[in-house]
Protein backbone atom coordinates (compact mmCIF):
# COMPACT_ATOMS: atom_id res chain seq x y z
CA UNK A 1 0.00 0.00 0.00
CA UNK A 2 2.48 2.53 1.19
CA UNK A 3 4.80 1.66 -1.85
CA UNK A 4 1.60 2.16 -4.35
CA UNK A 5 1.08 5.62 -2.86
CA UNK A 6 5.27 6.51 -3.44
CA UNK A 7 4.24 5.70 -6.91
CA UNK A 8 1.99 7.82 -8.03
CA UNK A 9 2.37 10.89 -10.10
CA UNK A 10 3.81 13.17 -7.17
CA UNK A 11 5.50 11.21 -4.85
CA UNK A 12 7.32 12.34 -1.68
CA UNK A 13 11.02 13.14 -2.19
CA UNK A 14 13.20 13.30 1.32
CA UNK A 15 16.28 15.14 1.57
CA UNK A 16 18.57 13.37 4.07
CA UNK A 17 21.72 15.66 5.54
CA UNK A 18 24.27 13.61 7.89
CA UNK A 19 26.84 15.68 9.83
CA UNK A 20 29.88 15.41 8.05
CA UNK A 21 32.33 13.54 10.23
CA UNK A 22 33.07 9.74 10.81
CA UNK A 23 29.96 7.77 11.84
CA UNK A 24 27.33 9.94 11.25
CA UNK A 25 26.97 8.93 7.36
CA UNK A 26 26.08 5.44 7.19
CA UNK A 27 23.39 4.96 10.23
CA UNK A 28 21.26 8.21 8.26
CA UNK A 29 22.08 6.30 4.66
CA UNK A 30 20.98 2.71 6.21
CA UNK A 31 17.53 4.35 7.19
CA UNK A 32 17.34 6.05 3.47
CA UNK A 33 17.92 2.96 1.95
CA UNK A 34 15.11 1.51 3.30
CA UNK A 35 13.16 4.85 2.61
CA UNK A 36 13.76 4.29 -0.87
CA UNK A 37 13.27 0.60 -1.12
CA UNK A 38 9.39 1.73 0.01
CA UNK A 39 9.14 3.63 -2.94
CA UNK A 40 9.58 7.10 -2.05
CA UNK A 41 12.66 9.29 -3.67
CA UNK A 42 15.67 10.21 -1.10
CA UNK A 43 18.53 12.73 -2.20
CA UNK A 44 21.03 12.15 0.17
CA UNK A 45 23.76 15.61 0.82
CA UNK A 46 26.99 15.03 1.53
CA UNK A 47 29.75 17.68 2.30
CA UNK A 48 32.03 17.58 -0.64
CA UNK A 49 35.07 15.97 0.70
CA UNK A 50 33.04 13.49 2.35
CA UNK A 51 30.71 12.79 -0.98
CA UNK A 52 34.01 12.35 -3.39
CA UNK A 53 34.96 9.61 -0.41
CA UNK A 54 32.01 7.93 -0.81
CA UNK A 55 32.10 7.35 -3.99
CA UNK A 56 35.76 6.36 -4.50
CA UNK A 57 34.65 3.69 -2.03
CA UNK A 58 31.42 2.46 -3.92
CA UNK A 59 31.89 0.09 -6.09
CA UNK A 60 30.89 -0.11 -9.58
CA UNK A 61 28.06 -2.66 -8.71
CA UNK A 62 26.89 -0.21 -5.48
CA UNK A 63 26.55 2.38 -8.00
CA UNK A 64 24.26 0.43 -10.50
CA UNK A 65 22.19 -1.31 -7.50
CA UNK A 66 21.86 2.22 -5.33
CA UNK A 67 18.58 3.75 -5.10
CA UNK A 68 19.11 6.72 -3.21
CA UNK A 69 20.44 9.82 -5.12
CA UNK A 70 23.69 11.00 -4.10
CA UNK A 71 24.96 14.92 -4.18
CA UNK A 72 27.45 17.11 -2.03
CA UNK A 73 27.14 20.84 -1.15
CA UNK A 74 30.39 22.87 -0.03
CA UNK A 75 31.57 22.74 4.26
CA UNK A 76 33.31 26.24 3.48
CA UNK A 77 36.61 24.71 4.47
CA UNK A 78 39.43 23.60 2.55
CA UNK A 79 41.42 21.33 4.60
CA UNK A 80 41.53 18.71 7.02
CA UNK A 81 43.06 20.69 9.31
CA UNK A 82 40.58 23.48 8.85
CA UNK A 83 37.43 21.05 9.49
CA UNK A 84 39.59 20.26 12.77
CA UNK A 85 39.73 23.52 13.58
CA UNK A 86 36.32 25.23 12.18
CA UNK A 87 33.84 22.01 10.99
CA UNK A 88 30.91 23.51 13.26
CA UNK A 89 31.22 27.14 13.21
CA UNK A 90 31.98 27.16 8.92
CA UNK A 91 28.88 24.42 8.82
CA UNK A 92 26.92 27.66 10.17
CA UNK A 93 28.45 30.10 8.07
CA UNK A 94 27.88 28.03 5.09
CA UNK A 95 25.23 24.71 5.09
CA UNK A 96 21.88 27.04 5.67
CA UNK A 97 22.37 29.23 2.14
CA UNK A 98 24.21 26.05 0.30
CA UNK A 99 21.16 23.86 1.70
CA UNK A 100 18.71 26.50 0.66
CA UNK A 101 20.10 26.53 -3.21
CA UNK A 102 20.54 22.42 -3.56
CA UNK A 103 16.50 22.13 -2.54
CA UNK A 104 15.75 25.50 -4.34
CA UNK A 105 17.84 23.63 -7.58
CA UNK A 106 16.41 20.30 -6.82
CA UNK A 107 12.47 21.28 -6.79
CA UNK A 108 13.26 23.32 -9.96
CA UNK A 109 14.64 20.35 -11.87
CA UNK A 110 11.96 17.79 -10.28
CA UNK A 111 8.21 19.97 -10.01
CA UNK A 112 6.40 16.70 -9.71
CA UNK A 113 8.92 15.74 -6.76
CA UNK A 114 9.95 18.35 -4.94
CA UNK A 115 11.69 17.64 -1.81
CA UNK A 116 8.91 17.48 1.17
CA UNK A 117 11.18 16.26 4.06
CA UNK A 118 14.85 17.02 5.26
CA UNK A 119 15.94 14.30 7.54
CA UNK A 120 18.68 16.08 8.78
CA UNK A 121 21.42 14.00 11.65
CA UNK A 122 20.61 15.78 15.53
CA UNK A 123 23.72 17.81 15.10
CA UNK A 124 22.88 19.99 12.46
CA UNK A 125 18.98 20.60 13.69
CA UNK A 126 19.99 23.94 15.52
CA UNK A 127 22.40 25.17 11.83
CA UNK A 128 19.35 24.25 9.55
CA UNK A 129 15.97 24.30 11.46
CA UNK A 130 14.34 26.98 8.95
CA UNK A 131 15.28 26.20 5.74
CA UNK A 132 12.97 22.96 5.18
CA UNK A 133 10.33 25.38 6.79
CA UNK A 134 10.98 28.15 4.08
CA UNK A 135 11.20 25.60 1.61
CA UNK A 136 7.87 24.26 2.36
CA UNK A 137 9.13 20.83 4.02
CA UNK A 138 8.95 19.14 6.71
CA UNK A 139 12.19 18.75 9.02
CA UNK A 140 12.55 15.50 11.14
CA UNK A 141 15.85 14.99 13.12
CA UNK A 142 17.91 11.84 12.89
CA UNK A 143 19.52 10.42 16.04
CA UNK A 144 21.63 7.29 15.61
CA UNK A 145 22.97 7.28 18.76
CA UNK A 146 21.55 4.98 21.77
CA UNK A 147 18.24 6.44 23.63
CA UNK A 148 20.21 6.62 26.58
CA UNK A 149 22.52 9.50 25.00
CA UNK A 150 18.90 10.92 24.25
CA UNK A 151 17.36 10.71 27.83
CA UNK A 152 20.97 11.83 29.21
CA UNK A 153 20.81 15.21 26.80
CA UNK A 154 17.21 15.67 27.04
CA UNK A 155 17.66 15.53 31.50
CA UNK A 156 20.67 17.63 31.67
CA UNK A 157 18.36 20.75 32.68
CA UNK A 158 16.42 18.48 35.32
CA UNK A 159 20.04 17.03 36.38
CA UNK A 160 21.68 21.10 37.08
CA UNK A 161 18.32 22.24 38.80
CA UNK A 162 18.22 18.98 40.94
CA UNK A 163 22.22 19.53 42.23
CA UNK A 164 23.21 16.53 40.42
CA UNK A 165 24.99 17.96 37.65
CA UNK A 166 26.81 21.41 37.71
CA UNK A 167 26.56 24.11 34.92
CA UNK A 168 29.64 22.46 32.86
CA UNK A 169 28.22 19.18 32.88
CA UNK A 170 30.28 17.72 36.12
CA UNK A 171 28.94 15.50 38.75
CA UNK A 172 28.54 17.54 42.35
CA UNK A 173 27.50 14.48 44.37
CA UNK A 174 29.47 11.28 44.94
CA UNK A 175 26.04 9.32 44.38
CA UNK A 176 24.69 6.83 41.27
CA UNK A 177 22.54 9.06 39.32
CA UNK A 178 19.96 7.23 37.28
CA UNK A 179 17.57 8.68 34.46
CA UNK A 180 15.29 5.61 34.25
CA UNK A 181 14.42 2.28 35.32
CA UNK A 182 15.09 0.92 32.63
CA UNK A 183 18.71 2.59 31.96
CA UNK A 184 21.88 1.88 34.07
CA UNK A 185 22.39 4.04 36.66
CA UNK A 186 26.00 6.23 36.00
CA UNK A 187 28.46 8.14 38.39
CA UNK A 188 31.32 10.61 37.31
CA UNK A 189 35.31 8.56 37.57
Amino acid sequence: MEHQLASQESRPHVLAVPFPAQGHVMPLMKLCQKIANRGIKVTFVNAEHIHAKLLVAMSDEDKKQHCIELTSIPDGLQTEEDRKKGLVESLRRTYPRNLTRLIEKINFENSDEKISCVIADTPLIGLIHDVPQKMGAELVAFQFGAAADIALVLQIPKLIQDGSLDTNGFAMKSDLISLSNEIPEWRRK
